[in-house]
């Protein structure tokens, strides 16, 4: 058994069509603490997929331990939602993993926000 000391996190977000179909641009700013603010990590990457799925973004390696913040915003075409809440989180193995089956659940679904892109909504936590 090799130790991981780094490891290329992913963040993800659910993003949704005012319409419910078509195509929407995950826009994924990240950042590292030792930025100060700013998004050394991604700062506006794009992410297009269909409506309703799931866009992931592979963000560089990263020391486990590093922490980071990011946020996403939703887009179809030029009109685009808030920017979700900023999110904290800490690089680890399984930072981005995704579902593992037979996994205990001990908190929300996925570190991921769901960013309806519709009237009234803004980007929520899943």
């Amino acid at each position: 058994m090799a130790l991981t000391e780094s490891t290329a996190p992913y963040v993800t977000a659910k993003v949704v069509a005012p319409s419910g179909s078509g195509k929407v641009t995950a826009k994924f700013y990240a950042g590292t603490y030792a930025a100060n603010g700013d998004n050394d990590l991604a700062d506006g990457k794009e992410v297009t997929v269909d409506s309703g799925e799931v866009a992931r973004l592979k963000l560089p390696d990263m020391r486990i331990g590093t922490q980071f913040q990011w946020q996403v915003k939703a887009c179809v075409d030029d009109d685009c939602s808030d920017l979700a809440p900023l999110q904290s989180t800490r690089v680890s193995p399984m930072t981005g993993a995704g579902e593992r089956p037979g996994a205990t659940r001990t908190g929300p679904p996925h570190a991921g926000a769901d960013n309806s892109l519709a009237q009234g909504s803004g980007a929520k936590r899943v």
